[in-house]
């Protein structure tokens, strides 16, 4: 496998312009913290993700996650680990001695220089809104990955680079990538935080992720995304704009032309009140048989935050040849008290390309709008250490939805709805600090 000339330039200029800058003085100290995560979430769905048909039943149950997290840091190294269980109520017989358990999260994180550090192992890639890397903190398992990262970090500048290649075993010849599920063989990515004034920032993120050939290890078709988010904080409203561009092939060889924008203005409409109105746009493929892909892609970041929480669009941003999604939001947040919270989200959902049955071929290229979502959560924290979340998701749609996946063979008569009540628990149980001999 060769990697394409401008990622090898990439990454040169990345560690060249980190390990070139001055340091300051390490940490002198040693730190030991024990803390625990326990979140139990009792889900209603009667069309969450899909639409329901006639004679569907309510699905009614209890999932958990529970983490023991140890972070032990000492002059120039630091250790963390996070081993979790993630499981529904019942899935299991608890009478079996057996059991499962993984690690969410286990890296050590040597300092290279004062202002330079590595992060190696498994670990959680976010950035910014969250919007193309994230935790994917709705996910009981969330999302990680096993990569070597860079971190500088100064005044006013935060600068990683990160760089992965997976295999599906230990191999004496080759680097066949055959997981049976959809994810990247090598992933090198470019991220910087500016602050270029008080009011104004400047974020970008540029990556590169390459997919194995269905055919063999010797083709790796590489997608190059390259962009970044613009915010200005004035004093009475906060304006982002953020906005990427993909080219490069897919992972079955098709040519790659995408883009997604996202402008937000976020304002204060009382002392307890803001709103946050924008519209999200993600470029769509009108000819899937044409050999060009233009469906923006966005497989590593948070699918439930954004375009409504009933994850109607979640899997349209990891599909190739997807209709797009247009999305018009407003959120409003209202603070009762500083512990009682509500946050209302209402989302317009359709496409930016005609929507095409998937049974006939008939376009349907008027109306893209195919559903009017809105996500009402409250919330309650009564201490530093405790929060819960009472959530009520419905959404009224029209037959345009029948012609998507998320839609199939539902029936548009039958009004979409997700309850949830979720508890999170996040004490520190141990901390212990000493000096360095």
């Amino acid at each position: 496998m060769q990697l394409p000339i401008r990622v090898l330039t990439t990454v040169f200029c990345c560690v060249v312009t980190l390990v070139g800058v001055r340091a300051q003085s390490p940490v002198d100290s040693a730190t030991l913290i024990l803390s625990v995560e326990y979140r139990p979430r009792t889900e209603f769905r009667y069309g969450y993700r899909q639409l329901p048909a006639t004679g569907s039943e309510p699905a009614f149950f209890t999932s958990h996650r529970a983490r023991i997290n140890v972070d032990y840091a000492f002059q120039k190294f630091r250790l963390y680990a996070s081993l979790q269980d993630i499981r529904v109520w019942g899935e299991e017989d608890t009478r079996d001695p057996a059991g499962d358990a993984q690690f969410f999260e286990f890296y050590a994180e040597p300092r290279i220089a004062p202002n330079l550090k590595a992060r190696i192992g498994r670990q959680v890639i976010s950035y910014a809104d969250e919007r193309l890397f994230a935790s994917n903190n709705w996910r009981q398992a969330g999302g990680k990955h096993d990569a070597l990262r860079l971190m500088f970090q100064k005044p006013g500048l935060n600068m990683d680079f990160i760089a992965a290649f997976n295999q599906t075993r230990a191999r004496n010849f080759g680097t066949l990538y055959d997981p049976g599920f959809d994810f990247y063989k090598v992933l090198l990515a470019h991220f910087f935080s500016w602050q270029l004034s008080d009011p104004i920032k400047l974020v970008g993120i540029n990556f590169a992720d390459a997919y194995q050939d269905a055919e063999g290890s010797r083709k790796t078709h590489f997608k190059y995304t390259q962009g970044g988010i613009l915010t200005a904080q004035l004093p009475a409203a906060r304006f982002t704009l953020s906005a990427y561009y993909q080219h490069g092939r897919t992972e079955s060889g098709e040519q790659l032309r995408a883009w997604y924008i996202d402008p937000q203005v976020s304002f204060s409409a009382g002392k307890n009140h803001r709103i946050n109105l924008g519209v999200q746009v993600f470029s769509g493929d009108a000819d899937p048989n044409d050999g060009i892909s233009e469906a923006f892609l966005a497989q590593y970041g948070a699918f439930h935050r954004y375009n409504g929480r009933m994850d109607y669009t979640e899997r349209t941003v990891r599909t190739y040849n997807h209709s797009g999604i247009l999305n018009p939001y407003l959120i409003q947040d209202f603070k009762f008290t500083p512990k009682w919270g509500l946050i209302w989200e209402s989302h317009l959902l359709g496409t930016t390309t005609p929507i095409r049955s998937t049974s006939n071929g008939i376009y349907n290229g008027h109306k893209r709008i195919y559903g009017w979502e809105n996500d009402l959560r409250f919330r309650y924290k009564p201490n530093s250490f405790t929060s819960i979340e009472l959530a009520y998701l419905f959404m009224f749609a029209n037959e345009k939805l029948t012609l998507l996946p998320a839609g199939a063979g539902g029936n548009v008569d039958i009004l979409p709805q997700f309850a949830y009540l979720e508890i999170t628990w996040t004490p520190e149980l141990f901390r212990h600090r000493s000096k360095a001999k």
